[in-house]
């Protein structure tokens, strides 16, 4: 059988069965039983099925939501939940009056995530160390008067730069691949 896009028109919750629209303005029957586990139907939502004639008419089978469509603005502040698809009002989680995240009053999924994201403990000092390694530069610079000592004393702040700035922003971006 041929997969077709279409819209819901309406559907019943109490009788279990509604009409879709295919591309070509054919209008179609379906049944609850003919949709793929764990999808609600509503109106106006993008589908995918298979066209069929039915004993009464046109009619889908394998009616699934259509996951590369962009889902429609749905009014009186619903949402649709990332998680399992079903338009609900998310509910808020608060801490002390202040909202936290939203979630999904169906599968307990989060909707969205009020909280800022925390900063990465192993570089949460890097400019401190880095203002301390330029104030040690500063004083440490004129002392050295020989040129193996300035040497020495170059390669021992270029180590230090490298092990308070470069390794933990090298472990920040692995981290968040």
């Amino acid at each position: 059988m041929e997969i077709t896009k279409g819209t819901i028109d309406c559907f019943f919750n109490e009788k279990g069965y509604g009409f879709l629209s295919d591309e070509a303005g054919i209008r179609r029957f379906f049944h609850i039983k003919d949709t793929t586990p764990g999808f609600r139907p509503e109106s106006g939502c993008p589908v995918l099925f298979e066209a069929k004639n039915g004993k009464k008419g046109p009619s889908a089978a394998h009616v699934r939501e259509d996951p590369e469509a962009v889902r429609p603005a749905h009014p009186k502040g619903r949402c649709f939940c990332p998680h399992c698809g079903t338009s609900i009002i998310p509910r808020l989680v608060l801490n002390i009056g202040t909202p936290v995240y939203s979630v999904c009053s169906f599968c307990g999924g989060i909707v969205a995530d009020f909280r800022k994201p925390r900063e990465d403990p192993r570089t949460k000092h890097i400019s401190t160390k880095l203002s301390l390694l330029v104030i040690l530069i500063a004083i440490l610079l004129p002392l050295s008067k020989s040129s193996t000592l300035a040497i020495i004393l170059e390669i021992t702040i270029l180590f230090m730069l490298i092990s308070c700035y470069a390794i933990p922003w090298a472990f920040k971006m692995l981290l968040n691949r």
